[in-house]
């Protein structure tokens, strides 16, 4: 009773069938503490600058860690 075929045929027959993963892995690194810190890029509008119609962004800083050792 059950599944009375070869391996690889089942393989071959499964392989297109499954989905193929969403995302690729990435690198992640690490910083020691004092040496990294998160921002936030925002898009503020047009803006003259200097007699100049000119596209301005804000950053700010959200999250950054300190060495307390």
């Amino acid at each position: 009773m059950g599944y009375e075929g070869q391996l690889t045929i089942l393989r071959d027959f499964v392989h297109p069938l499954r989905q193929q993963p969403k995302k690729q892995a990435i690198l992640r690194l690490e910083t020691p503490p004092g040496k990294q810190a998160q921002m936030g890029l925002a898009y503020v509008g047009k803006y003259l600058v200097n007699d100049t119609l000119q596209d301005v962004c804000g950053c700010r800083i959200l999250n950054s860690t300190s060495s307390q050792y």
